[in-house]
């Protein structure tokens, strides 16, 4: 009875090369995705490229908004900063101006911006911190706003910089040059009419479809080549229907993020609602597991910048007015009052627990400090200016 238990056990997880090969498609980022299409299309000859629908993606003033790949989400935005000008330069066309244009999206002071486009000008287009923070900070010896501006300081807004996509900075060895890297969104957002719409970005993925002269031959062939000829038709079609299914799903999931969280893209970061696998796979109606797939290793790019898809998910922390915040949101609100404090008098971490009291969220000295560490904010000592 036990091993037959087991048998059976193990039969379930033997997973048939059909059910993986969805399974692993789901898993794919937009850059695998378009290597692994390419390496079938090669092996496939039932397979071929589909040119006539393989345009560039065109412009969202041009777009039309019954395209299956929309999900139109007819909630309108509130806050300025979403207009047409922001759909127009959120794909800029070089690494620094991807720089520029996040810093621009930060709640940053004029001053730390200064600073901060000063490093980015530092950044080459391999990708590379060309100067170290010493000579940075000797360069601005010439200028009059920015002369009195500290090596720490220069830190903290490098660390902020470090949080920008697509770039993953290496910051233990600040002196020497420090290697980048790209990122490809799978999904889009953009503001249209004060409504956000989102798309798959499929300029990546080549569209393909059944090649209908080697369809036609499997009539004709030999028993030999119709069987051959047969099968490769049978693994397009299922690899074709993998595919629409990833897109669906991808869509389908991105747009409930998106939906749920609509504030953060008015109002930033403090603004992230507690959101978890299993919410979204009960409102989109798909597996916890399914979900999780869907999510791993995938970017999604917006009007506030670009970020993992798993970047909008975090768990509740309650708080002693019953509302919810999740740690994200804290540490954004954090920062915004380290951001607004005086500088001959910054706060802190035991005041900064003080002032997160009273708006009714309830944490410990040790992990506001945790919190500030993580975000790369110096200590109240170091921050303090004469």
């Amino acid at each position: 009875m036990k091993s037959s238990l087991q048998f059976k056990l193990g039969q379930r997880l033997n997973l048939s090369p059909q059910l993986r090969q969805a399974i692993d498609l789901l898993l794919l980022p937009a850059l695998e995705l378009q290597q692994k299409i390419q390496t079938v299309l090669e092996c496939n000859p039932l397979l071929e490229l589909d040119e006539e629908s393989s345009e560039i993606l065109e412009s969202f003033e041009n777009e039309n908004l019954h395209d299956p790949n929309f999900y139109y989400n007819n909630r309108p935005t509130t806050s300025n900063q979403f207009d047409t000008k922001t759909a127009k330069t959120a794909s800029p066309h070089t690494l620094k101006d991807h720089l520029l244009w996040q810093m621009q999206l930060t709640s940053l002071t004029e001053k730390d911006k200064a600073i901060a486009t000063i490093i980015i000008d530092s950044i080459n287009e391999d990708a590379y911190l060309e100067n170290s923070l010493e000579e940075i900070h000797l360069s601005l010896q010439n200028d009059r706003e920015l002369k009195n501006v500290d090596l720490a300081e220069i830190q903290t807004v490098l660390n902020h910089i470090q949080q920008f996509e697509p770039l993953s900075v290496d910051a233990r060895n600040l002196g020497e040059s420090q290697k980048t890297e790209y990122i490809v969104p799978d999904v889009i957002v953009r503001n249209k009419n004060k409504q956000l719409v989102v798309k798959l970005y499929m300029d990546l993925i080549p569209k393909l479809k059944i090649n209908s002269n080697y369809a036609y031959l499997t009539m004709g062939a030999g028993a030999q080549d119709t069987q051959y000829l047969s099968n490769q038709f049978k693994e397009a079609r299922w690899f074709l229907k993998c595919l629409e299914r990833r897109h669906e799903m991808l869509l389908k999931i991105s747009s409930c993020i998106v939906d749920q969280q609509l504030m953060f893209f008015e109002e930033g970061e403090k603004s992230l609602k507690p959101l978890n696998l299993q919410d979204i796979a009960d409102k989109v109606e798909l597996h916890k597991s399914s979900v999780s797939r869907i999510l791993a290793n995938k970017y999604i790019d917006t009007p506030k910048g670009l970020f993992a898809l798993k970047y909008f998910l975090g768990n509740a922390v309650e708080t002693t007015s019953g509302g919810k915040y999740t740690a994200k949101a804290i540490q954004a609100i954090i920062k915004q009052m380290i951001t607004e404090e005086k500088a001959t008098k910054p706060f802190s971490d035991h005041r900064i627990v003080g002032l997160l009291l009273e708006k009714g969220i309830k944490i410990t000295r040790r992990t506001v400090t945790k919190y500030r560490e993580v975000m790369g904010i110096p200590s109240s000592l170091e921050r303090k200016r004469s």
